[in-house]
């Protein structure tokens, strides 16, 4: 019997003819090949685990990097970065995505166009600026009389007040 053996109590000496004999089956040995591939297969499956954990702290990264970027050219963009953020993870660059957001949403401006805007309304008018009604001269078409005349009804009409000095 291959799988089997012969086994004595304790204290018996060497085996006795007596035609009686207790068999009991051999322990099974595990097959260290399996244990290996199993042991093979979790490392594989933890670095696999451990590799898209890295790939997607990179592309975070890699997104908070761009973002920041376009909030800097694009003022309106912090609002929404949600959306941005998920046309990025479906394929889109960071500035395309914000574009196509802020597009969409009508607030495509750049920081220099918002500048621009603020310079040209701080510009306009004010109080510095004379400008007689149409039909009349120019302060720099008036002659020295003319000009005291226009100023003195300016002051009259209560736009101003001259201070001698």
């Amino acid at each position: 019997m291959p799988d089997e053996t012969t086994l004595r109590k304790p204290g018996e000496g060497a085996p006795q003819d007596t035609g009686k004999e207790t068999t009991v089956a051999a322990p099974k040995v595990e097959n260290k090949t399996d244990d290996s591939a199993k042991k093979i297969a979790e490392l594989e499956s933890q670095r696999l685990k451990d590799k898209a954990d890295a790939d997607a702290k990179i592309a975070a990264l890699e997104f908070e990097n761009g973002f920041n970027n376009a909030a800097n050219k694009y003022p309106h963009a912090a609002e929404y970065k949600d959306r941005i953020q998920e046309l990025v993870k479906g394929g889109k660059t960071v500035d395309e995505a914000t574009v196509l957001v802020l597009h969409g949403e009508g607030k495509l401006q750049t920081r220099q166009d918002i500048e621009t805007a603020t310079t040209r309304e701080m510009n306009m008018g004010g109080s510095a600026d004379f400008q007689p009604p149409r039909g009349q001269k120019r302060p720099e078409e008036m002659s020295q009389e003319e000009l005291r005349t226009a100023l003195i009804a300016e002051e009259q009409k209560g736009n101003f007040k001259l201070v001698e000095g």
